[in-house]
């Protein structure tokens, strides 16, 4: 499993996409993030978000990819 460490920077783009966003599935994704950065394991941010574990290494390896702005997106492939 990845683990994810955080920039300042990073805890901040998170902080205002999140202001910005309204869609409550896409708000889960970043919040999946912000657990991984507390070293959370996939299981448990799963059952805390409600969405299976798959979905969960799905949305980290969309970060990875595609930064922020990847799980800011509805459409992502």
């Amino acid at each position: 499993m990845r683990k994810i460490k955080l920039t300042s920077q990073d805890l901040k783009d998170i902080k205002n996409a999140k202001r910005s966003i309204s869609n409550p599935q896409l708000l889960k994704h970043l919040q999946a993030i912000q657990l991984k950065n507390k070293q959370w394991i996939h299981k448990d941010i799963a059952e805390f978000l409600g969405v299976t574990y798959q979905t969960i290494s799905m949305w980290i390896k969309i970060f990875f990819e595609k930064g922020i702005a990847g799980l800011t997106e509805w459409k992502y492939k």
